[in-house]
């Protein structure tokens, strides 16, 4: 066997171990699925199209959530859009401590500039994507209720700073100097606030805070959720700690 054929035998090999993490991924996860339950056609139809990757987050969002919480999936919500009333199909409601909360998963693909050509100015998409949740989605929902954005980076360059810099307002170098010298004095960081999504769109504060997460091939050759849960400063003490709970019931 030849250089050539050794890379193509690995690569190969590595395909079948990823294929059957995955496959034993799902198997578990389907534990915490009744074939029957109501609405669950949707995510079944998902999983058996192109839209497979979604589906796979989704699957994930309600079979992990069951593991300590009482959930609902597909959940229907009422909104008011331009002066008429709607119906919105959400990804998941959990119950917890007499609690409830929206979630909606987002499964961004990667850039394809960065995907095709490997180079590029990444702009933060996690902002425009969960503006965009909002607008669609839950935006004037009647009555208004608690919602937490779950992103499923496992096939993006979204990363967790995106999400700081989001929820908190993008990180700032604030240098002194004395105008009379013109030498420097002292600089430090800062993230301005001016910038967070709270001051830019105060309505959006239904959402609690935003859980980013990747799935990565363990040693033990299983699939582990790793993620971090960047929370919305405005809301009060008593609805991050749900939100917290809750997040931590998903990454196990």
């Amino acid at each position: 066997m030849d250089g050539k054929e050794k890379v193509k035998f690995k690569i190969k090999q590595m395909d079948q171990i990823l294929l059957r993490a995955l496959l034993k991924h799902i198997d578990m996860l389907l534990k915490n699925i009744d074939p029957h339950e109501q609405r669950i056609g949707t995510l079944r139809d998902k999983l058996q199209s192109q839209d497979f990757e979604v589906g796979l987050s989704e699957l994930e969002l309600i079979s992990r959530l069951r593991n300590g919480c009482k959930v609902e999936c597909y959940p229907e919500v009422e909104r008011i859009d331009d002066g008429l009333h709607k119906k919105n199909v959400l990804d998941a409601l959990a119950a917890i401590k007499e609690s409830e909360i929206l979630i909606e998963i987002i499964t961004p693909e990667m850039m394809p500039e960065l995907r095709y050509v490997g180079v590029a100015s990444v702009p933060n998409r996690l902002a425009s994507k969960v503006w965009y949740e909002f607008e669609e989605q839950i935006k004037n929902m009647v009555p208004p209720r608690d919602v937490l954005i779950f992103v499923d980076k496992s096939r993006s360059e979204i990363t967790y700073d995106s999400a700081l810099d989001y929820m908190q307002g993008p990180l700032k170098f604030v240098f002194r100097f004395d105008k009379q010298t013109g030498k420097d004095i002292d600089y430090y960081s800062m993230r301005d606030e001016n910038e967070s999504m709270h001051e830019m769109n105060p309505p959006m504060d239904i959402i609690l805070g935003i859980l980013i997460y990747d799935r990565v091939l363990g040693r033990d050759l299983k699939y582990h959720l790793r993620g971090r849960f960047i929370e919305n400063p405005a809301v009060s003490r008593e609805k991050r700690l749900i939100a917290e709970k809750v997040t931590s019931i998903f990454l196990g």
